[in-house]
């Protein structure tokens, strides 16, 4: 039963459209802050919480040097940023669409990379001042990419993937909506909606084939001290950096803790689902 409501495209979709509404209609700044916040802490971390349990799993000899190797590459990709912002941001795009388009796994790595594109060219092409004003707070670079060019990455993603899967009416529903979050919501909303719904989701479900449904569930609940502990790291790194905690630093380093936990995530899934 998870799983196929992980792999339910049209029901992820009409609960993310629902979810969408009222912050569409009322769009409230607080509101956008502690919707972002609250998903992200709800679902977002925990997805790559279950990177202890999967290492512990599949490495539980050597599970601590993993794990002790997995903090060293997360510190090193925090200290980067913050000493490094503009190339490491960059860097930071390039993984994300690399990391979404692996979302689609049964498709040939082109359409993955232009679905990963997508992810992110929707957003910042719809809602342009917003996302360049996060990007230049993350990068410190004045513009990071053109809207007219944003555009024709738009369109040529679009109907290409439209295309190439107008007989598979998953990929299309979530395409399609997609483009509707982007359309009508806040550049925060749209990607706490998608990183949730549409990635953590498949996430899961590989999770759900690589444990037993009692052993899942189990760690479902563990991940809860996993997620405390991460978010504890990300204050103290915070406090130690001198960062004052008001909503937009808070968002800039929500967006810097999860560049920095994707790279040994992303390089854990590689090795283990890949």
């Amino acid at each position: 039963m998870f799983e196929k409501i992980c792999h339910n495209t049209k029901f992820l979709s009409a609960i993310v459209l629902f979810l969408a509404i009222p912050l569409v209609i009322f769009p409230n700044e607080a509101l956008v802050f502690s919707f972002f916040f609250f998903l992200i802490i709800l679902v977002g971390l925990p997805h790559g919480s279950f990177d202890f349990f999967v290492i512990k799993k599949n490495y539980a000899s050597q599970s601590f040097f993993y794990l002790f190797l997995y903090f060293i590459i997360f510190l090193n990709s925090f200290i980067l940023w913050v000493n490094f912002p503009a190339p490491v941001f960059i860097l930071f795009l390039l993984l994300s669409i690399y990391h979404f388009g692996g979302d689609w796994t049964k498709q040939k790595i082109f359409q993955r990379v232009l679905y990963g594109a997508y992810i992110i060219t929707l957003p910042y092409y719809f809602s342009y001042s917003e996302v360049n004003e996060i990007f230049q707070n993350l990068s410190t670079l004045d513009q990071i990419v053109p809207r007219d060019f944003l555009l024709g990455i738009f369109i040529f993603c679009f109907f290409y993937l439209f295309l190439s899967n107008k007989s598979n009416y998953n990929y299309l529903i979530e395409i399609i909506t997609l483009l509707i979050l982007a359309s009508f919501c806040n550049p925060l909303i749209y990607f706490v909606l998608y990183f949730c719904f549409f990635h953590s989701t498949k996430h899961f479900a590989h999770l759900y084939d690589l444990f037993e449904e009692k052993q899942f569930k189990k760690n479902i609940l563990f991940t809860i001290p996993v997620t405390l502990l991460t978010l504890l790291i990300m204050f103290f790194l915070m406090f130690f950096s001198n960062v004052e905690f008001t909503n937009t630093n808070m968002i800039n380093y929500m967006f810097i803790f999860l560049f920095s936990l994707t790279v040994p995530h992303n390089i854990l899934v590689e090795k283990v689902f890949n």
